[in-house]
């Protein structure tokens, strides 16, 4: 009987020991497995970060170049318009012309970058007065108008 104890002892110890190493063995294989689940999920984060980054980078440049776009757009308009005020300075009087050229300004918002233009609107839109109809006072009031619409500052685009 001591025998079949013993032997029953050994055998309970050997399924012990195997027990045993199989759950060291799985422990070192979830260990590792963990490690580089771990690592994986670190670089996709790292990875999808850096994505999200260049994705912002590109709409930021999209919408950079929309603006300018849009700022260029309207600067070439404005240029258009200032050629018509300057090609019509030769004919039409220069009161009304300037009235026209100072709301046209208030319009699209360029009073603030044209400030040394405002300061001159109350003398370019006087009324017809007689002694400002003859032909040398209105040509010279003509060419002072021109050159007050050449000097109209219009927006920058961004280079």
């Amino acid at each position: 009987m001591a025998s079949f104890l013993q032997q029953l002892w050994n055998k309970g110890i050997d399924i012990t020991a195997s027990v045993l190493a199989a759950t060291l063995s799985a422990g070192i294989v979830a260990g590792i497995g963990t490690l580089a689940w771990r690592w994986n999920k670190r670089r996709d984060l790292k990875h999808e970060e850096e994505k999200q980054r260049q994705q912002h980078r590109v709409a930021e440049e999209l919408e950079r170049a929309s603006r300018d776009r849009e700022i260029q757009e309207t600067r070439d308009r404005a240029q258009r318009v200032i050629q018509g005020f300057v090609n019509a300075t030769a004919t039409e009087e220069p009161s009304e012309l300037a009235v026209r050229f100072f709301k046209w300004l208030r319009q699209e918002k360029l009073v603030e970058l044209n400030s040394h233009i405002m300061s001159q609107e109350r003398a370019l839109t006087l009324g017809p007065r007689p002694e400002l109809t003859s032909p040398a006072v209105t040509d010279a009031r003509r060419e002072s108008l021109k050159r007050v619409i050449q000097s109209t500052n219009l927006p920058k685009v961004p280079s």
